[in-house]
């Protein structure tokens, strides 16, 4: 069959604090792998988080995440959002892969949890126009409506409700983690003493 435009090679997206990057961060980029067109996930830590969120510094982040993905070649981290500096807006970093990568196709995966807030992201209506989002359920919270003018494809499979957030707590407290993270992720974590509480 002869088509004028060439396929195009399909990248998923996932973006996010990455504070720590958690064991469900790595379940759903498999599962993204094994259950859509894409053939590669790119993880991309925020350099500073749009909404001013506190985060550990963004060279411990992007380690950890280095370390989460050592094992699958198709899982990859960027450093796009250190490297532009300022607020870290995913229509930035989406229009800044579509220019260099002309040849792809992006998808963004996000958690059910973030379709309420989707149309507060910077320029809104111009992001739902550039990528399709692969909407992940949380735990057995209902389906969110999705906001208006977004190309939605939700996953079937819902993934157990595991925050960076329950992991710092728990690190934090002195708890044992194990299971929550990669075992590289808690000990780097561990070493430098990231969640320690004071």
């Amino acid at each position: 069959m002869v088509s004028g435009t060439p396929p195009t090679r399909v990248t998923a997206l996932l973006g996010g604090s990455f504070d720590p990057p958690h064991a469900c961060h790595l379940l759903i980029s498999l599962y993204v792998l094994q259950a859509t067109e894409a053939r590669e996930v790119w993880w991309i830590p925020c350099s500073q988080h749009a909404f001013g969120k506190a985060s550990v510094p963004f060279e411990h982040r992007l380690e950890m995440c280095r370390l989460a993905v050592r094992h699958v070649p198709a899982l990859s981290v960027l450093d796009i959002e250190r490297e532009r500096g300022g607020a870290s807006y995913t229509i930035d970093t989406v229009d800044e892969l579509r220019a260099a990568h002309p040849d792809r196709t992006f998808l963004w995966i996000a958690g059910s949890d973030l379709m309420g807030e989707l149309p507060a992201w910077h320029r809104w209506p111009e992001l739902a126009q550039r990528v399709t989002f692969l909407v992940v359920p949380r735990g057995d919270a209902p389906r969110p409506p999705a906001p208006p003018g977004a190309c939605v494809r939700w996953l079937p499979v819902a993934f157990p409700d595991v925050s960076s957030t329950a992991v710092r707590r728990m690190l934090a407290a002195g708890e044992e983690a194990e299971g929550w993270a990669d075992r590289q992720v808690l000990a780097y974590a561990g070493r430098e003493r990231l969640y320690a509480s004071s």
